[in-house]
Formats: C-alpha cells, sequence, structure tokens
C-alpha cells in the first residue's frame, strides 16, 4: 500500500485495518498489516494508548441497534480525539452530584497524535421538554496517509444509536474539505429522512463553516409549503424515543 510508513506513523496497526474497513480497501493491506479481529470489540481493560483505538461495544440500550454504528464509532473516536473537551455534553445534577453521559477520556489514555478535526456547526434536532434539547455537531477531519477527510456527527448521549460519536462519511482531499462536507450531511439528512421520517432540526446552535440552513433546504420541503393532513409531521421518534 502506498505511504505504508505514513500509515503506521500516524495510527497503531488496529486502526489501520478499522480504517481501511471503513474507507473499503482493507484488500488493499500488506499482509504484515494485517489484523483478523480488528473488527471484533475488544474488552474493557484494551489499552488504546498503546494498541490504538478499537471497536468498543455500544449501550444495549440504545433505540437502534448499536451494531449498526460500531465501525463508524471507532472512526470517529480516531477522528475527535483531539476534540473531546468541545463535543455535547450532557449533564444531570442531582444531591450534588453531576453526571456526566459522555466521558472524557484524559490524553494518557488516548494515542499520541495530532489530527485538527473542523467544526462545521452544532444543530439542535428538537426540544423534547424545557432545557431538554437534542444537539448535533458536525465536524471534517483529514486523515494522513489515507488522503481523505471524514465527517463525524457528535451527540450528547448515547441513547439513539448506542454510541455519542460516529463517523457518518468521507470525502477525497481533492475536494475542498466544507464543499465535500456538504454533500455528506445532505445524503446523511436524506437517509433520516427518508428511513425514519425524520424533520428538518429545529435550531442552529452554533456555526463555524458551511451553509447549515442552505443544505437543510436541499432535503426537506419548505415550512411554507401547505401542510398536508395525510402526512402529518413526524413526531421525531428519533430524538423522543427515549424518555430523558
Amino acid at each position: 500500500m502506498k505511504k505504508q510508513n505514513e500509515l503506521t506513523k500516524f495510527y497503531h496497526q488496529r486502526e489501520i485495518n478499522l480504517l481501511a474497513e471503513y474507507l473499503g480497501r482493507r484488500d488493499d493491506l500488506p499482509a504484515k498489516l494485517h489484523d483478523p479481529d480488528a473488527l471484533y470489540s475488544v474488552d474493557e481493560d484494551w489499552d488504546e494508548a498503546t494498541r490504538g483505538i478499537a471497536i468498543q461495544d455500544g449501550a444495549y440500550w440504545a433505540s437502534i441497534d448499536p451494531d449498526r454504528h460500531a465501525l463508524p464509532n471507532a472512526i470517529a473516536r480516531i477522528c475527535l480525539t483531539n476534540v473531546q473537551d468541545s463535543l455535547p455534553q450532557w449533564a444531570a445534577v442531582s444531591d450534588g452530584e453531576v453526571t456526566l453521559a459522555r466521558k472524557v477520556r484524559d490524553s494518557s489514555e488516548l494515542p499520541s497524535r495530532i489530527l485538527l478535526p473542523k467544526h462545521l456547526f452544532t444543530i439542535n434536532w428538537a426540544n423534547s421538554a424545557p432545557g431538554l434539547s437534542w444537539p448535533e455537531a458536525y465536524y471534517v477531519t483529514q486523515l494522513p496517509g489515507w488522503d481523505v477527510h471524514v465527517v463525524t456527527a457528535s451527540q450528547d448521549s448515547n441513547e439513539i444509536y448506542g454510541y455519542e460519536d460516529f463517523a457518518i462519511g468521507w470525502l477525497d482531499t481533492k475536494q475542498d474539505a466544507v464543499d465535500g462536507a456538504k454533500d455528506v450531511l445532505i445524503r446523511y439528512w436524506r437517509s433520516l429522512y427518508s428511513e425514519y421520517d425524520q424533520q428538518r432540526w429545529e435550531e442552529l446552535f452554533d456555526i463555524s463553516a458551511g451553509d447549515p440552513e442552505g443544505w437543510a433546504d436541499q432535503v426537506w420541503p419548505s415550512e411554507d409549503e401547505p401542510y398536508d393532513e395525510d402526512y402529518p409531521q413526524h413526531w421525531r421518534g428519533l430524538q423522543e424515543s427515549s424518555d430523558r
């Protein structure tokens, strides 16, 4: 494989196999890099700092089968290590104790490398109760050695997909990162609309790059269109299927 030295410089063997699987390039891996166990989940005592990020079991109580997002989650964690503190976080306070949904890991527990995820924007899918929103943040990260940008989505809990973070697509580095991310996000939103009748997100929390409103207009009908009683607005089942 081209750039083999660059791959081993930036990634552990397990991560190289996961990325190759996600990008459809695993058959191109040289024999000495192949890890036959890469697609299996690891035990809790797996040391990601020395052995690389690996597939972990998702939350069994999630609304959607977490197995569908096991590999995309591992890819997202490879991309987002350096921005953990900036990702959506859900918190609750009871008897003076703070409970956080997302576990932010110490850098000593993770592989030592520098990737530079670029924040695009953060949306709020819905407000299911006062003060209870459903944020989703989008990042695009260039992966050295692979000539791709990976687009990721991050939520503030694992209630829906079994994981907080997951990759939603990738693009060649010959494309502009933001323009390519647009195509990935439009496909992602369209898949939610098609599969779950997911309606347009309610508000924009934060924007760093891109045109989220314009991109959303390409997926969902304009709010000015007349309401069709035979095709009522979805009750946002993906976001409100769990009693928060």
